[in-house]
């Protein structure tokens, strides 16, 4: 019974041994395709696959390539661009919150930085100014020291009024202004008058018509400053004293000095403390440069090659590995029940 076991054994041995192997071919494509992408200035720009290729243990051959523009885009160069924007002045225990991106010309900024800028203190401040005008250096020199002026206040546009101090006196051109003399003429005789030497009929119309120049100097004038425009009678004749009188006036324009006098003042408001703020922020510039770029899908099909029928695929599994298996484990079997023999 060992013997016959034993040959058993041998034989099987010896089947796997001379047993050739058969391959399990599996389905594999006659046709296989690779595809690459790529960005391009040039569109005349190939992209380049290899001849040959394996796949699965198969060869295949480079049959064609196509090319493909999927989309067109212009060029554009990129440049980082700052830009710093002011705040308004603002109340220093006032909360200010900046804007956290901005788009102006195209370009989107983001805020970075904020810097607090502390503004002084303005004052603001209006000048007033005023004149007084008089007739004599001794009038502007007795002039008040102080006048009160009412302006509009140009900051909250209410009326207000100032007092504005004497600051100088200065002496402009004379001006022609009117005025008058007044004359009491004297009883001469039953028909006359006599005023400083110079008879006139009671009847005449325009007494001392012709004496301009002694109307002007009985007032101490002088002729080139003074000009009589007319003269006449001012009532009717009365006695004074026992002696008949009679009034006139003479109506004259005279050129008097002017001297000015000038005031200044201010209205005065304080602001309050301001902050201003300094916000950086920071973008991204685009500019086109006049090229465009191409987005190209390369194809390309490959033909599988004949090879040697000889050669084994990793994927084919022989007929012979399943006898092994199937040996080993007859193998076994009998040493397991050799070894149970033996031990009865």
């Amino acid at each position: 019974m060992e013997k016959r076991s034993k040959r058993q054994i041998l034989f099987l041995l010896l089947a796997v041994l001379l047993l050739p192997g058969s391959r399990i071919r599996a389905a594999v494509p006659e046709q296989i395709r690779q595809e690459k992408q790529y960005i391009t200035t040039d569109v005349t720009e190939k992209k380049t696959f290899a001849n040959e290729i394996k796949q699965d243990g198969e060869i295949y051959e480079l049959k064609n390539v196509s090319y493909e523009v999927l989309e067109k885009n212009p060029v554009k160069e990129k440049e980082k661009v700052t830009l710093i924007q002011k705040s308004r002045a603002v109340e220093e225990t006032a909360a200010y919150q900046p804007e956290k991106q901005i788009q102006k010309n195209g370009v989107t900024y983001l805020l970075k930085t904020v810097r607090k800028k502390k503004k002084k203190r303005n004052v603001w401040k209006q000048d007033v100014f005023a004149t007084s005008q008089y007739g004599s250096f001794a009038d502007a020199a007795q002039a008040s020291e102080v006048k009160n002026v009412t302006v509009t206040d140009k900051k909250t546009g209410k009326k207000v009024t100032v007092a504005c101090r004497k600051k100088a006196t200065r002496k402009t051109a004379a001006v022609w202004v009117n005025s008058y003399i007044d004359i009491l003429f004297t009883g001469y005789d039953a028909d006359s008058f006599i005023w400083q030497g110079i008879i006139v009929r009671k009847n005449e119309k325009s007494p001392l018509k012709g004496f301009d120049k002694a109307l002007i100097q009985s007032v101490g004038g002088n002729p080139d400053k003074y000009k009589v425009r007319s003269v006449s009678w001012n009532g009717k004749a009365f006695v004074q004293n026992g002696t008949q009188r009679r009034r006139a006036r003479a109506m004259v324009r005279k050129k008097v000095p002017q001297y000015r006098v000038s005031y200044t003042g201010e209205i005065i408001h304080k602001e309050k403390k301001n902050t201003v703020y300094v916000c950086t922020y920071q973008g991204v510039k685009e500019t086109e440069t006049g090229e465009n770029s191409y987005a190209v899908k390369a194809k390309a099909d490959y033909i599988r090659k004949e090879t040697d029928t000889k050669a084994i695929p990793v994927a084919v599994l022989t007929v012979s590995v399943v006898l092994v298996l199937a040996t080993i484990v007859s193998i076994l079997f009998l040493i397991l029940r050799k070894t149970k023999k033996g031990g009865k």
